[in-house]
Protein backbone atom coordinates (compact mmCIF):
# COMPACT_ATOMS: atom_id res chain seq x y z
CA UNK A 1 0.00 0.00 0.00
CA UNK A 2 1.46 3.26 -1.12
CA UNK A 3 2.41 5.40 1.74
CA UNK A 4 -0.05 8.28 3.99
CA UNK A 5 2.89 10.41 2.84
CA UNK A 6 2.18 9.96 -0.86
CA UNK A 7 -1.99 11.05 -0.70
CA UNK A 8 -0.73 14.45 1.72
CA UNK A 9 1.02 15.60 -1.16
CA UNK A 10 -1.32 15.32 -3.70
CA UNK A 11 -3.54 16.61 -1.44
CA UNK A 12 -1.36 19.56 -1.09
CA UNK A 13 -1.54 20.17 -5.18
CA UNK A 14 -5.29 20.60 -4.97
CA UNK A 15 -6.53 23.95 -4.47
CA UNK A 16 -9.09 25.56 -5.63
CA UNK A 17 -12.76 26.45 -5.34
CA UNK A 18 -15.02 24.62 -7.63
CA UNK A 19 -18.43 24.61 -7.16
CA UNK A 20 -20.75 27.55 -9.22
CA UNK A 21 -24.02 27.33 -10.72
CA UNK A 22 -24.30 27.03 -14.59
CA UNK A 23 -22.44 30.07 -15.49
CA UNK A 24 -19.94 29.91 -18.59
CA UNK A 25 -16.75 30.90 -16.61
CA UNK A 26 -17.53 27.61 -14.17
CA UNK A 27 -16.84 25.43 -17.14
CA UNK A 28 -13.19 24.60 -15.95
CA UNK A 29 -12.33 22.42 -13.45
CA UNK A 30 -10.45 23.71 -10.23
CA UNK A 31 -8.98 20.76 -7.68
CA UNK A 32 -10.11 19.84 -4.21
CA UNK A 33 -9.23 21.90 -1.38
CA UNK A 34 -10.39 20.95 1.71
CA UNK A 35 -9.77 23.53 4.92
CA UNK A 36 -9.27 20.37 7.08
CA UNK A 37 -7.46 16.85 6.61
CA UNK A 38 -6.71 14.37 8.65
CA UNK A 39 -5.29 11.15 8.77
CA UNK A 40 -7.87 8.49 11.07
CA UNK A 41 -7.27 4.92 11.58
CA UNK A 42 -10.31 2.71 10.95
CA UNK A 43 -10.75 0.50 14.25
CA UNK A 44 -11.91 -2.81 13.97
CA UNK A 45 -15.64 -3.50 15.26
CA UNK A 46 -16.18 -7.51 14.68
CA UNK A 47 -14.70 -9.75 12.35
CA UNK A 48 -17.07 -12.53 13.27
CA UNK A 49 -18.53 -13.44 10.66
CA UNK A 50 -17.43 -13.95 7.14
CA UNK A 51 -19.35 -11.71 3.87
CA UNK A 52 -17.29 -11.77 0.18
CA UNK A 53 -18.03 -9.44 -2.34
CA UNK A 54 -19.77 -6.70 -0.06
CA UNK A 55 -20.77 -3.49 -2.23
CA UNK A 56 -24.01 -1.37 -0.87
CA UNK A 57 -24.29 -0.44 2.87
CA UNK A 58 -27.10 1.64 4.84
CA UNK A 59 -27.81 2.11 8.73
CA UNK A 60 -31.04 2.15 9.52
CA UNK A 61 -31.37 2.89 13.63
CA UNK A 62 -28.56 0.27 15.44
CA UNK A 63 -28.37 -2.06 11.70
CA UNK A 64 -26.39 -2.22 9.73
CA UNK A 65 -27.49 -3.28 5.83
CA UNK A 66 -25.32 -4.91 4.09
CA UNK A 67 -25.74 -6.33 0.70
CA UNK A 68 -22.89 -9.37 0.83
CA UNK A 69 -22.36 -12.95 0.34
CA UNK A 70 -21.93 -15.69 3.87
CA UNK A 71 -20.50 -18.04 4.41
CA UNK A 72 -23.40 -19.11 6.81
CA UNK A 73 -26.48 -18.63 3.97
CA UNK A 74 -27.48 -18.20 0.73
CA UNK A 75 -29.31 -14.82 0.71
CA UNK A 76 -28.26 -11.67 -0.81
CA UNK A 77 -28.45 -9.17 2.03
CA UNK A 78 -27.00 -9.44 5.68
CA UNK A 79 -28.12 -7.38 8.66
CA UNK A 80 -25.23 -6.42 11.67
CA UNK A 81 -26.10 -5.16 14.93
CA UNK A 82 -23.91 -2.28 15.89
CA UNK A 83 -24.73 -2.52 19.21
CA UNK A 84 -24.07 -6.44 19.99
CA UNK A 85 -21.71 -6.71 16.80
CA UNK A 86 -23.77 -9.86 16.08
CA UNK A 87 -25.17 -10.96 12.64
CA UNK A 88 -29.13 -10.79 13.62
CA UNK A 89 -30.62 -11.58 9.83
CA UNK A 90 -30.36 -12.30 6.23
CA UNK A 91 -32.74 -12.33 3.32
CA UNK A 92 -33.26 -12.03 -0.16
CA UNK A 93 -33.15 -14.85 -2.11
CA UNK A 94 -31.52 -14.74 -6.21
CA UNK A 95 -33.60 -16.51 -8.49
CA UNK A 96 -36.91 -15.90 -10.99
CA UNK A 97 -39.54 -17.21 -8.00
CA UNK A 98 -41.75 -15.16 -6.02
CA UNK A 99 -40.26 -12.17 -4.03
CA UNK A 100 -36.90 -13.19 -5.91
CA UNK A 101 -34.62 -11.26 -7.85
CA UNK A 102 -31.69 -12.23 -10.61
CA UNK A 103 -29.36 -10.14 -8.21
CA UNK A 104 -29.91 -7.36 -5.75
CA UNK A 105 -28.26 -4.55 -7.26
CA UNK A 106 -29.65 -1.58 -5.80
CA UNK A 107 -31.69 -1.05 -2.80
CA UNK A 108 -33.39 1.54 -0.46
CA UNK A 109 -34.97 1.60 2.81
CA UNK A 110 -38.00 3.72 3.98
CA UNK A 111 -37.68 3.94 7.56
CA UNK A 112 -40.70 5.38 8.35
CA UNK A 113 -43.07 2.56 6.80
CA UNK A 114 -40.60 -0.07 7.71
CA UNK A 115 -39.75 -1.16 4.08
CA UNK A 116 -36.86 -1.87 1.80
CA UNK A 117 -37.09 -1.82 -2.04
CA UNK A 118 -34.98 -4.16 -4.47
CA UNK A 119 -34.35 -3.80 -8.01
CA UNK A 120 -33.26 -5.83 -11.11
CA UNK A 121 -33.29 -5.39 -14.61
CA UNK A 122 -37.10 -3.30 -13.76
CA UNK A 123 -37.94 -6.26 -11.60
CA UNK A 124 -38.36 -5.09 -8.14
CA UNK A 125 -39.63 -6.25 -4.77
CA UNK A 126 -40.68 -4.82 -1.01
CA UNK A 127 -40.25 -6.69 1.95
CA UNK A 128 -41.77 -5.73 5.38
CA UNK A 129 -38.79 -4.72 7.54
CA UNK A 130 -40.12 -5.63 11.13
CA UNK A 131 -40.45 -9.21 9.62
CA UNK A 132 -36.99 -9.44 7.93
CA UNK A 133 -35.46 -7.62 11.99
CA UNK A 134 -37.47 -10.61 13.43
CA UNK A 135 -36.31 -13.20 11.17
CA UNK A 136 -40.04 -13.93 9.74
CA UNK A 137 -40.27 -16.07 6.90
CA UNK A 138 -43.07 -14.06 4.61
CA UNK A 139 -41.27 -10.75 4.97
CA UNK A 140 -42.25 -10.54 1.11
CA UNK A 141 -44.83 -7.40 1.09
CA UNK A 142 -45.01 -6.92 -2.64
CA UNK A 143 -43.29 -7.34 -6.63
CA UNK A 144 -43.84 -5.85 -9.67
CA UNK A 145 -42.21 -5.08 -13.13
CA UNK A 146 -41.86 -1.26 -13.93
CA UNK A 147 -43.79 -1.07 -16.95
CA UNK A 148 -43.84 2.59 -17.89
CA UNK A 149 -39.75 2.80 -16.94
CA UNK A 150 -37.54 1.99 -19.68
CA UNK A 151 -34.34 1.18 -17.18
CA UNK A 152 -33.68 1.82 -13.73
CA UNK A 153 -30.00 1.84 -12.68
CA UNK A 154 -31.08 3.01 -9.18
CA UNK A 155 -33.97 3.65 -7.14
CA UNK A 156 -35.09 6.14 -4.14
CA UNK A 157 -38.00 6.38 -1.83
CA UNK A 158 -38.75 9.99 -1.65
CA UNK A 159 -41.81 9.39 1.04
CA UNK A 160 -43.92 6.80 1.16
CA UNK A 161 -45.91 6.24 -1.94
CA UNK A 162 -42.94 8.29 -4.55
CA UNK A 163 -39.87 6.64 -5.65
CA UNK A 164 -36.89 8.34 -7.40
CA UNK A 165 -35.58 6.48 -10.39
CA UNK A 166 -32.01 7.44 -11.59
CA UNK A 167 -30.38 7.09 -14.91
CA UNK A 168 -33.15 6.08 -16.40
CA UNK A 169 -34.51 6.77 -19.77
CA UNK A 170 -35.27 9.91 -19.06
CA UNK A 171 -32.31 10.55 -16.68
CA UNK A 172 -34.62 10.89 -13.78
CA UNK A 173 -38.48 9.94 -12.80
CA UNK A 174 -40.09 10.28 -10.16
CA UNK A 175 -43.43 8.27 -10.11
CA UNK A 176 -45.77 7.06 -7.33
CA UNK A 177 -44.45 3.55 -5.18
CA UNK A 178 -47.30 1.85 -7.14
CA UNK A 179 -45.68 2.51 -10.58
CA UNK A 180 -49.27 3.33 -12.28
CA UNK A 181 -48.23 7.41 -12.39
CA UNK A 182 -45.24 9.09 -13.55
CA UNK A 183 -45.09 12.60 -11.73
CA UNK A 184 -42.25 14.54 -13.10
CA UNK A 185 -39.33 13.67 -15.73
CA UNK A 186 -35.80 15.24 -16.02
CA UNK A 187 -33.69 14.71 -18.84
CA UNK A 188 -31.24 17.08 -19.71
CA UNK A 189 -27.28 17.25 -18.98
CA UNK A 190 -24.90 19.37 -18.78
CA UNK A 191 -21.04 20.37 -20.39
CA UNK A 192 -18.42 18.07 -18.73
CA UNK A 193 -15.80 18.85 -20.98
CA UNK A 194 -14.63 19.27 -24.46
CA UNK A 195 -14.25 15.52 -25.02
CA UNK A 196 -17.59 14.19 -24.36
CA UNK A 197 -18.91 17.83 -26.65
CA UNK A 198 -17.03 16.93 -29.54
CA UNK A 199 -17.00 13.34 -29.74
CA UNK A 200 -18.49 11.52 -32.79
CA UNK A 201 -20.48 9.46 -30.78
CA UNK A 202 -23.55 12.10 -29.28
CA UNK A 203 -24.48 9.66 -26.74
CA UNK A 204 -21.06 9.19 -25.33
CA UNK A 205 -21.76 11.43 -22.03
CA UNK A 206 -25.25 9.79 -21.30
CA UNK A 207 -23.42 5.91 -21.45
CA UNK A 208 -20.96 7.61 -19.67
CA UNK A 209 -23.09 8.54 -16.80
CA UNK A 210 -25.14 5.36 -17.38
CA UNK A 211 -22.02 3.01 -16.80
CA UNK A 212 -20.32 5.49 -13.82
CA UNK A 213 -22.93 6.73 -11.87
CA UNK A 214 -23.06 6.66 -7.96
CA UNK A 215 -25.95 8.86 -6.10
CA UNK A 216 -26.97 9.74 -2.78
CA UNK A 217 -30.79 11.25 -1.71
CA UNK A 218 -30.28 13.64 1.17
CA UNK A 219 -32.36 12.22 3.66
CA UNK A 220 -35.26 14.83 4.12
CA UNK A 221 -36.12 14.23 0.42
CA UNK A 222 -35.54 17.36 -0.08
CA UNK A 223 -32.11 17.06 -2.86
CA UNK A 224 -29.89 14.40 -4.04
CA UNK A 225 -26.40 14.01 -5.38
CA UNK A 226 -24.63 12.47 -9.03
CA UNK A 227 -21.26 12.06 -9.21
CA UNK A 228 -19.43 9.27 -11.01
CA UNK A 229 -16.33 7.54 -11.24
CA UNK A 230 -13.12 8.48 -12.86
CA UNK A 231 -12.53 11.75 -12.54
CA UNK A 232 -14.18 14.06 -10.55
CA UNK A 233 -17.35 15.75 -11.23
CA UNK A 234 -20.53 16.38 -8.92
CA UNK A 235 -23.91 17.65 -9.61
CA UNK A 236 -26.87 18.57 -7.04
CA UNK A 237 -30.11 18.43 -7.52
CA UNK A 238 -33.29 19.64 -5.94
CA UNK A 239 -36.62 18.53 -5.25
CA UNK A 240 -39.86 20.53 -4.80
CA UNK A 241 -42.90 19.56 -5.29
CA UNK A 242 -42.15 16.56 -7.27
CA UNK A 243 -40.29 18.30 -10.21
CA UNK A 244 -36.39 18.23 -10.21
CA UNK A 245 -33.78 20.95 -11.03
CA UNK A 246 -30.29 21.41 -10.82
CA UNK A 247 -29.07 23.43 -8.15
CA UNK A 248 -25.43 23.16 -8.57
CA UNK A 249 -22.02 21.43 -10.22
CA UNK A 250 -19.03 20.50 -8.66
CA UNK A 251 -16.21 20.33 -11.50
CA UNK A 252 -13.10 19.15 -9.13
CA UNK A 253 -11.17 16.60 -11.55
CA UNK A 254 -12.12 16.31 -15.50
CA UNK A 255 -13.09 12.56 -16.53
CA UNK A 256 -10.74 11.82 -19.23
CA UNK A 257 -12.09 8.47 -20.56
CA UNK A 258 -11.22 6.25 -24.03
CA UNK A 259 -14.55 5.73 -23.95
CA UNK A 260 -17.75 5.68 -21.28
CA UNK A 261 -16.08 3.08 -19.38
CA UNK A 262 -12.43 3.12 -19.50
CA UNK A 263 -10.37 6.27 -18.17
CA UNK A 264 -7.27 7.64 -20.24
CA UNK A 265 -3.85 7.44 -18.74
CA UNK A 266 -3.59 10.03 -15.94
CA UNK A 267 -7.23 9.78 -15.03
CA UNK A 268 -7.97 9.46 -11.40
CA UNK A 269 -10.27 6.79 -10.01
CA UNK A 270 -12.39 9.67 -8.50
CA UNK A 271 -15.88 8.75 -6.34
CA UNK A 272 -15.61 5.30 -5.43
CA UNK A 273 -18.93 5.62 -3.30
CA UNK A 274 -21.30 8.08 -2.11
CA UNK A 275 -23.23 8.94 0.96
CA UNK A 276 -25.24 11.85 2.91
CA UNK A 277 -27.05 13.25 5.78
CA UNK A 278 -29.03 16.06 6.35
CA UNK A 279 -25.85 17.88 7.02
CA UNK A 280 -23.49 16.70 4.47
CA UNK A 281 -22.69 14.70 1.75
CA UNK A 282 -19.91 12.15 2.14
CA UNK A 283 -17.80 10.68 -1.02
CA UNK A 284 -15.29 8.04 -0.74
CA UNK A 285 -13.01 8.54 -3.45
CA UNK A 286 -9.02 7.65 -4.53
CA UNK A 287 -6.57 9.80 -6.70
CA UNK A 288 -5.23 6.86 -7.49
CA UNK A 289 -4.73 6.21 -11.05
CA UNK A 290 -7.46 3.89 -13.30
CA UNK A 291 -8.89 1.05 -12.00
CA UNK A 292 -4.99 0.32 -9.69
CA UNK A 293 -6.85 1.65 -6.36
CA UNK A 294 -5.16 1.34 -3.31
CA UNK A 295 -5.38 4.55 -1.09
CA UNK A 296 -8.89 5.87 -0.15
CA UNK A 297 -9.66 9.07 1.59
CA UNK A 298 -13.73 10.75 2.48
CA UNK A 299 -14.44 13.76 1.25
CA UNK A 300 -17.14 15.58 3.12
CA UNK A 301 -18.86 18.47 1.37
CA UNK A 302 -21.46 20.93 2.61
CA UNK A 303 -25.11 20.48 0.15
CA UNK A 304 -23.60 23.54 -2.00
CA UNK A 305 -20.94 21.32 -2.92
CA UNK A 306 -18.28 23.29 -0.95
CA UNK A 307 -15.18 20.90 0.92
CA UNK A 308 -15.74 20.68 4.43
CA UNK A 309 -13.54 18.16 5.81
CA UNK A 310 -11.08 15.11 4.44
CA UNK A 311 -10.22 11.92 6.13
CA UNK A 312 -6.99 9.86 4.93
CA UNK A 313 -8.08 6.44 6.01
CA UNK A 314 -5.28 4.21 6.64
CA UNK A 315 -7.04 0.87 4.99
CA UNK A 316 -8.22 0.18 1.69
CA UNK A 317 -12.26 0.52 2.53
CA UNK A 318 -14.80 -0.64 0.23
CA UNK A 319 -18.29 0.46 1.69
CA UNK A 320 -19.37 2.88 4.14
CA UNK A 321 -22.56 3.75 5.76
CA UNK A 322 -22.19 7.55 8.10
CA UNK A 323 -24.54 7.95 11.24
CA UNK A 324 -27.09 10.16 11.20
CA UNK A 325 -25.41 12.85 13.64
CA UNK A 326 -22.20 12.67 11.63
CA UNK A 327 -20.11 11.53 14.51
CA UNK A 328 -19.14 7.91 13.49
CA UNK A 329 -18.69 6.21 10.30
CA UNK A 330 -18.68 2.53 9.79
CA UNK A 331 -17.01 1.19 6.59
CA UNK A 332 -16.08 -2.67 5.58
CA UNK A 333 -12.37 -2.56 4.92
CA UNK A 334 -8.77 -4.51 4.31
CA UNK A 335 -6.28 -4.17 6.17
CA UNK A 336 -2.23 -4.49 4.46
CA UNK A 337 -2.83 -8.51 5.49
CA UNK A 338 -5.63 -9.10 2.91
CA UNK A 339 -7.58 -9.44 6.39
CA UNK A 340 -11.27 -7.86 5.66
CA UNK A 341 -13.77 -6.85 8.39
CA UNK A 342 -16.18 -4.32 9.95
CA UNK A 343 -14.38 -1.38 11.14
CA UNK A 344 -15.59 2.01 12.13
CA UNK A 345 -13.75 6.05 12.94
CA UNK A 346 -14.61 8.74 14.82
CA UNK A 347 -16.23 12.01 12.47
CA UNK A 348 -16.28 14.52 15.14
Amino acid sequence: MKSVNYISKLLILLFGVSCTNDSQSTLDYTPLNFPISKKVEVTKLCDDFIFSVTRDMSIVGSSIFLRASSDSNKHSLQVIDINSKKHIASFGSQGRGEGELSEFSTFDINPQNEEFIAISQNKYVIYDLKKVLSNEPNYLKAQGVFKNVNSTNEIFYLSDDKLLHVEALPRFIITTKDLQDTLSRYDERHYISKFFAEHKNPDLQKRYFGNNSLFTVKPDKSKFVNSAYNGFYMEIFDIKRDKITSAQECRFVEPRMKNEIMPMDGCIAGPLQIRSTDKYIYVLYSTDFGFDVKNVQLGVFDWKGREVKNYVLDKFTYNFAVTPDDNICYCWVQNADGEEYLGYFDLK
